[in-house]
């Protein structure tokens, strides 16, 4: 089980990163009931995430006196980090269809393998914190994308790290490229600023930045695993397929 540090919520100490994990761990949860609206994930726990952390206790634990908060050792805290992708009636090949690229910032999220997924949150809380916009531009991309990306110069491989789909064939994907959605690939000089800024955010997660690549620098991207273990992992999809 993924544990805090401490505690999210009323009257928690509400640390940024803890937050981010509540609440993308809410959003997931919460997707299943018709009508929810997901939370923004800002590491800002605000009125809107205390009120979800509310119904989810009534919801999910039964609670008819919810307290609002994730403890760092405690039932809410079990059962919000039970892997919600499994329950997620969306979370089907259908869901999984169409552009990417066109994702919603928590679908793009969800389509990343979940320990990855936590170090990207807290890359983007580091961007935001020192007053960047970022945005991912692509997280999971099928196969089919990535063919023809190869195929017009845009990729060196027919499969890469975006491409990574769990057991069950549900995207975990390890690898995102992320821009500052005010400049995006630009010329400009804020830009190589954002990019050296986001090569510094992924270092502290212990991430590889394709910025430190010497052939081919590739700045928005930042990936799970190391570049030696893609063949490892296309053999493991093979099999998987």
């Amino acid at each position: 089980m993924t544990m805090l540090n401490s505690s999210v919520g009323y009257r928690g100490k509400n640390n940024p990163f803890d937050v981010v994990k509540v609440q993308q761990q809410l959003n997931a949860h919460l997707g299943v009931l018709a009508g929810e609206r997901k939370l923004i994930v800002d590491g800002i726990c605000g009125a809107q995430t205390i009120l979800a952390i509310r119904r989810f206790q009534v919801q999910f634990l039964g609670m008819q006196k919810p307290d609002g908060r994730v403890d760092a050792e405690g039932p809410t805290l079990a059962r919000l980090f039970s892997s919600p992708r499994h329950i997620l009636p969306e979370a089907t090949e259908d869901y999984w269809s169409g552009d990417s690229h066109q994702w919603s910032h928590h679908k793009k999220l969800q389509s990343l393998n979940a320990d990855f997924s936590e170090k990207v949150q807290a890359v983007l809380v580091r961007l935001e914190s020192l007053s960047w916009r970022p945005k991912i531009f692509y997280a999971w991309r099928s196969p089919t994308t990535q063919l023809s990306l190869y195929r017009s110069g845009r990729s060196r491989v027919t499969f890469s790290f975006h491409n990574v789909c769990d057991k069950d064939g549900v995207p975990a994907a390890c690898a995102v490229d992320v821009i500052d959605r005010r400049y995006g690939w630009s010329d400009r000089a804020e830009t190589t600023e954002f990019w050296q800024a986001l090569g510094d955010a992924a270092h502290q997660q212990n991430l590889h930045w394709g910025g430190d690549w010497k052939k081919v620098r590739d700045y928005a991207h930042i990936q799970f695993y190391p570049n030696q273990t893609l063949a490892q992992l296309r053999q493991q999809q093979q099999g998987i397929a």
